[in-house]
C-alpha cells in the first residue's frame, strides 16, 4: 500500500483520531454520560453506528480498500470530525445524513489502525501509546465521578482525543500494516491489542454495554470500568493455559451462571448483586478478548474479508437494533435486561460460527503453510514430539519447564489442526 510510504507520525495521528468514532457515538447515549444533552441524540448516535458498520461491510466485500492508502484516512477523519458535531446543529432529518456520513467515513481510519496494530513490531512503543490512551479514559471516569454527570459530551471527546494524539506521536507508525506471509501471532503481538481494547472502550466493550441495564445503579456505572479492565487482565493471563476456543467457552459459562444468579436471587442483597456483576464483567471481558484476538489473528494473516465481516456483525448489532428501537418507540423495552441477554446470546451463538466458517475458506491448505505458522520454539518442540519423546524428556533437552512444553504442544495442535499426537504423526508423514 502507498499508505506505508507516508511518514509515520502524521498517519498514526490520523489513525488515532479516526478511532474517536468508537467513543463519539456513545457519550451522547450511554451510561457514562447520563442523559443525552440534545434532543434526538439517540437517533443520531444509532445512525452513526449503523453507518460505521456499513463501512466495515464495504471493506469486507472488497470495496473501498483504496481508501486506506495515502493520506485519505487523514482526510476522512477531518471530514468526520466536522460532520458529526454538525449533525446536532442542523434540522433533525438532515442531521441523520450528517451523522451517517461521519460514521461511514470514520470506519476507514479505524480499519487502517487495526491493520497497523496487527503488523506492528515495536511492542514498547505500542505499550506507551495504549497506556496514554487508557490514562486519558481513566481521567474521563474521574471527571465523571467528580461532576456526577457530564455537562457536555465534548468533555469526554476532548480528553480522549488528546490521549490519542499524544499516543500516536509515541507510537511513530507501524513497521508493516499489511503482512502477507503466513505467520501465527505470538503473545507479543497480542499484548498491544489487549491494551488497545481497554483503551478504546472507556465504559467496556460491546457486550459490557449491552448488559449495563442489568444493574443501572450509580456505583456500577461509575466503577464498572476498573473491574472490566481487571477482567481483561485475568483473561489475558488465562490465555497461557487456554486456547481461544476455551476462552470463549469459559466466558459463556461464567456469564450464564452469573445471569442465573442475578435472575433467581434478584433481591438477596448487595453480596449477590456484586458477585453476579463481577461474573458478568469477567464473562464480558473474556468475550471481548476472544473477539479482538481472533480479529487480530485474521488481520495479521491478511484476511481482510473476515476482519471486515466480523467488525460489521458486532457493530451492526448496536446500530441496527438501536435504530429499530428508536423508530418503533420501544427504547425502554430494548434496554431491558431480557433484551440485553437476547442480543448478547445471539452474538455468542453466531460469532464463533462466523469465525470458523470464514477461517475454513481462508485457512492454509498445505502442511507447509501450517508449519510456517509455528514459532521457532514450537518447531523445536515439534521435532522432539515426532521422535516420540515424553514431555519431561523434551523439557530436559530444551532446558524449559514441563508446563512450557505443554503450552507449546497445545499451540502446535491448534495450528496444525490436530487433537492428538497420533493425528500429528499422520499429518507430518504426508509432508
Amino acid at each position: 500500500m502507498s499508505f506505508l510510504k507516508v511518514p509515520g507520525e502524521p498517519k498514526l495521528v490520523a489513525s488515532g483520531l479516526g478511532i474517536w468514532g468508537w467513543l463519539l457515538s456513545f457519550p451522547f447515549y450511554g451510561p457514562i454520560s447520563g442523559l443525552p444533552p440534545f434532543e434526538g441524540a439517540p437517533y443520531l448516535a444509532h445512525s452513526f453506528v449503523a453507518a460505521h458498520a456499513l463501512g466495515f461491510l464495504f471493506f469486507a466485500l472488497g470495496k473501498g480498500r483504496e481508501f486506506l492508502s495515502g493520506r485519505r484516512p487523514l482526510f476522512f477523519t477531518a471530514a468526520a470530525t466536522l460532520f458529526f458535531p454538525a449533525a446536532f446543529f442542523v434540522a433533525f432529518p438532515l442531521g441523520l445524513f450528517f451523522s451517517a456520513a461521519a460514521g461511514m467515513l470514520s470506519a476507514f481510519p479505524v480499519l487502517s489502525w487495526t491493520l497497523a496494530l496487527a503488523g506492528h513490531k515495536k511492542e514498547k512503543r505500542a505499550f506507551l501509546f495504549v497506556s496514554a490512551v487508557a490514562g486519558a479514559n481513566i481521567l474521563c471516569q474521574l471527571y465523571y465521578l467528580a461532576a456526577a454527570r457530564l455537562l457536555s459530551p465534548f468533555a469526554v471527546l476532548a480528553v480522549s482525543t488528546a490521549g490519542y494524539v499524544a499516543g500516536s506521536c509515541l507510537l511513530q507508525g507501524p513497521s508493516n500494516s499489511a503482512r502477507k506471509e503466513s505467520r501465527a501471532p505470538s503473545a507479543r503481538d497480542y499484548a498491544p491489542l489487549l491494551l488497545f481494547v481497554a483503551a478504546v472502550y472507556p465504559a467496556g466493550g460491546f457486550f459490557y454495554r449491552s448488559f449495563m441495564p442489568l444493574a443501572g445503579q450509580f456505583f456500577f456505572e461509575s466503577y464498572g470500568f476498573l473491574p472490566y479492565v481487571c477482567a481483561l487482565a485475568l483473561g489475558a493471563a488465562l490465555l497461557r493455559r487456554l486456547s481461544l476456543a476455551g476462552l470463549a467457552g469459559l466466558s459463556v459459562s461464567v456469564l450464564g451462571i452469573s445471569l442465573l444468579v442475578l435472575g433467581f436471587f434478584p433481591g438477596e442483597g448487595l453480596p449477590f448483586l456484586f458477585a453476579a456483576c463481577g461474573g458478568i464483567l469477567f464473562g464480558l471481558g473474556c468475550a471481548d478478548l476472544f473477539l479482538w484476538l481472533s480479529l487480530l489473528e485474521k488481520a495479521s494473516a491478511g484476511r481482510n474479508r473476515t476482519l471486515g465481516l466480523c467488525l460489521f456483525a458486532n457493530v451492526a448489532v448496536l446500530g441496527v437494533v438501536g435504530m429499530l428501537a428508536d423508530v418503533a418507540g420501544f427504547v425502554q423495552i430494548f434496554r431491558a435486561p431480557s433484551a440485553a441477554f437476547a442480543s448478547a446470546a445471539l452474538l455468542f451463538a453466531f460469532t464463533p460460527a462466523v469465525f470458523s466458517r470464514l477461517s475454513t475458506t481462508n485457512a492454509p491448505d498445505t502442511l507447509s503453510d501450517r508449519l510456517a505458522w509455528l514459532t521457532s520454539a514450537e518447531r523445536k518442540v515439534l521435532d522432539l514430539l515426532l521422535k516420540d519423546l515424553s514431555y519431561q524428556e523434551i523439557a530436559s533437552q530444551l532446558y524449559i519447564s514441563t508446563n512450557t512444553v505443554k503450552y507449546h504442544v497445545r499451540n502446535i495442535y491448534r495450528k496444525m489442526g490436530c487433537s492428538s499426537r497420533q493425528e500429528l504423526y499422520v499429518r507430518c508423514k504426508k509432508l
